[in-house]
């Protein structure tokens, strides 16, 4: 049995089917662990409710695991997600060991797969700029004279300025900034309205407008006159993805929180429709070894054949200070969840979700929507 899918993609660390013979280090690392979910994998085949899991993962447990290694951004976060299947193993109890392999599975994918492709609702628009500065922004070097790192007022517009004026993914004109004469296009171009989205979820962290930045989640009335689920479930749901990408994405929680979220980089001028397959994990800047700020852009499911968005991007920026570009640390996390999703279906399981939540206004009488309840009582959705 081939247990591993051959990813077509390319990544900054060799998938685990090409680690050499003669790296023992990391063969002795990784080896027992994929040996470990072939075990898994082999057992969910024989016997696929053995387990008597609630998890809906529990069937792609497996290559769910192997894809975290796999795709992982550094071989730091690789060691660690070996360890952390290692750590399932009960040498007395096989099935209490998948059981355990199941559970991480299901953690994995909840605290950081579904914050990043769960569709939310979009970040609070920026307030406006004030008259006398807008009216007088009429080019990228404009922006620079009147704008600091920080502000979120201004997020879009700095952004915008940074990206000359166009989506990066397709290159297309943002509509407004043309119309308003901040930049022009080519003949015969078309524009389209763009956003400033962000890479890391700004549902993830609290804001308050003109406030500093939080060192910790906090929860806001609006929080929770907007979102039924109780506080303390919206906390525990932001902690545990704070908690994994530090050690999977390198990522320090202090750098985004609060007003930090808004920070250029941890945005992207996407137009719309990018912007919603960015979201869903469906798209992704994948770094070109040896050129600096040079991606390939992976695509997925209904964006692989789209032939407005291009197939390679290189990231600019008039004063790299001012307007920084988007953290290369943040596009390879989102990168890593974006193949992850794709490559062990989860993104399909995660999906089926949303549209059965979306669908349903009351529980079905025969109990098909236990998951749906399950995840709302854990305040999972």
């Amino acid at each position: 049995m081939e247990f591993y899918q051959k990813d077509p993609v390319s990544t900054l660390l060799p998938p685990l089917s090409e680690i050499s013979a003669d790296d023992s280090v990391a063969r002795a690392r990784l080896i027992p662990a994929i040996e470990v979910l072939m075990k898994l994998q082999k057992d969910l085949d024989a016997r696929p409710n053995a387990l008597e899991s609630d998890s809906v993962y529990s069937k792609i447990s497996a290559i769910f695991l192997y894809s975290v290694m796999d795709y992982a951004p550094s071989r730091e976060a690789r060691d660690k997600a070996a360890q952390l299947i290692m750590d399932c193993i009960h040498p007395l109890d096989p099935l209490e060991t998948n059981r355990s392999l199941v559970a991480l599975a299901t953690h994995i994918c909840d605290a950081m797969i579904r914050p990043l492709r769960l569709r939310q609702p979009m970040a609070p628009a920026p307030s406006g700029l004030p008259s006398r500065i807008s009216s007088s922004i009429q080019s990228r070097d404009d922006i620079l004279k009147y704008f600091t790192p920080g502000t979120r007022s201004n997020v879009k517009a700095k952004a915008l300025g940074r990206d000359n004026y166009r989506c990066l993914l397709t290159d297309l004109v943002d509509d407004e900034s043309f119309v308003t004469g901040k930049t022009s296009s080519k003949p015969g171009e078309i524009s389209e309205p763009t956003e400033a989205a962000h890479i890391i979820p700004f549902h993830l962290v609290n804001f308050k407008p003109n406030s500093p930045p939080a060192p910790e989640v906090d929860i806001s009335a609006s929080d929770l006159d907007q979102d039924p689920k109780p506080a303390n479930a919206k906390l525990e749901r932001a902690e545990a993805f704070w908690k994994i990408i530090s050690w999977f994405g390198n990522i320090d929680r202090k750098g985004l929180d609060g007003q930090n979220i808004n920070r250029l980089g941890n945005i992207t001028t996407l137009s719309q429709m990018t912007r919603s397959f960015f979201d869903q994990l469906k798209l992704c800047f994948d770094e070109i070894p040896g050129f600096e700020n040079c991606f390939k852009v992976q695509k997925y499911g209904p964006t692989l054949f789209d032939p407005s968005i291009k197939s390679e991007v290189e990231f600019t920026t008039p004063n790299a200070e001012i307007m920084p570009l988007p953290n290369p640390a943040y596009l390879r996390l989102h990168a890593a969840c974006t193949k992850i999703a794709y490559m062990s279906g989860a993104g399909e399981i995660i999906h089926k979700l949303e549209r059965e939540i979306e669908d349903m206004d009351v529980l079905a009488s025969d109990g098909s929507s236990v998951n749906y309840l399950q995840y709302r009582l854990q305040g999972i959705v």
